[in-house]
């Protein structure tokens, strides 16, 4: 649902009051290499990067899923405003073919990721998405650095979620908001 350099991404978690211990586990997480900078040389793969980190992440999303308003706020910025302070703000999210699909407003997907039920994930989350690099080339060359600097936010149950939502609470449902 978003992608980001990871430099202005860490940049907004620091503003979003993030501390420094998670924002330098997601750095370690994302390049793999025993670096934040990815100067390592070795660079490891999920499973070996995950078990290295398991400790620091179980931490890391204890903060950053610790907080709805934090919770909130990140949606704001990887869903409905993306890293353009000055874009303006979706109003709904839809997913589906253009007959058959799901939509939910933006104050309804807000209320859904308020839910305190993503204690869940073992992998690095906020809310119901995934953080990942864009590439860490674990045991090969390099290929494209701004592919390897790029953070993925993945929300891997998108059209489950929505689907849920619409129905649930959605709009024509009578929401007990």
């Amino acid at each position: 649902i978003h992608s980001e350099d990871i430099k202005s991404f860490t940049i907004a978690l620091r503003r979003y009051g993030i501390s420094e211990e998670t924002i330098e586990t997601i750095r370690l997480y994302h390049y793999g290499d025993g670096t934040t900078d990815g100067s390592g040389s070795v660079r490891l793969d999920q499973e070996s990067t995950f078990k290295w980190l398991k400790d620091r992440i179980k931490k890391a999303n204890q903060e950053l899923n610790n907080s709805t308003e934090f919770i909130v706020t990140f949606f704001t910025h990887v869903l409905f405003r993306g890293n353009n302070p000055n874009a303006k703000q979706i109003d709904y999210l839809y997913v589906g073919a253009v007959v058959n699909g799901f939509f939910a407003s933006r104050y309804e997907l807000c209320f859904y990721v308020k839910r305190d039920v993503w204690g869940l994930y073992d992998n690095l989350h906020v809310g119901p998405v995934l953080l990942r690099p864009g590439a860490r080339y674990a045991n090969k060359r390099i290929s494209s650095q701004e592919t390897r600097n790029r953070m993925i936010v993945y929300w891997p149950k998108l059209e489950k979620d929505i689907e849920f939502i619409q129905k649930h609470f959605g709009c024509d449902k009578n929401p007990r908001f």
